[in-house]
């Protein structure tokens, strides 16, 4: 594989520094950008400022220089029905789902998680050639199957991911 032609950042981030043990960015750096794979290009959410808001113009700027769309964006999904960072109860949660937005990311703080986040808005995860859902786990299936037997994706943000027609999504479950 030609790992300096392949693009990498995040669907989401918390917003803490990247050596913490809760940052995706250094979970993704110790796991996959290694050996070849080390030689991709990785965009981080993550920047200097010290909240997610005041981040958001800097994270915008720097996931404007990727190439779009996505060739495969990976979601995984919380136990609430979240994907990336779209929570449930967030108050920007509606500017994130707008598929009319032209933004690329938001800052977003969940009401039943830990840490102000930055996530792709869903526009741009949709903006992509493939969407793999990833879930493991018995709760996870059941959580799945709540959000097809429903419709508010205020209620279960998944559910946009899964009720819409722009990007096609193949789910992957594994009973552990």
């Amino acid at each position: 594989m030609e790992w300096d032609r392949v693009f990498i950042t995040l669907a989401d981030e918390r917003w803490v520094e990247i050596s913490a043990k809760d940052s995706n960015e250094a979970s993704v750096r110790e796991n996959l950008l290694r050996n070849q794979a080390a030689e991709a290009h990785f965009h981080g959410l993550k920047n200097s400022h010290a909240s997610a808001v005041d981040g958001e113009k800097g994270c915008e700027e720097e996931l404007a220089m990727l190439p779009l769309p996505f060739d495969i964006v990976i979601l995984g999904m919380g136990p609430d029905g979240h994907t990336a960072s779209l929570f449930p109860g967030a108050s920007r949660l509606s500017d994130a789902l707008d598929m009319d937005s032209e933004k690329l990311c938001m800052a977003m703080t969940p009401v039943t998680a830990p840490h102000d986040r930055m996530t792709l808005t869903l526009p741009a995860l949709l903006d992509s050639r493939q969407v793999y859902l990833h879930l493991s786990g018995r709760e996870k299936r059941d959580v799945y199957e709540r959000a097809l037997g429903g419709d508010s994706v205020e209620e279960m943000p998944i559910r946009a991911v899964l009720y819409q027609d722009k990007a096609p999504v193949d789910v992957y479950w594994a009973a552990k």
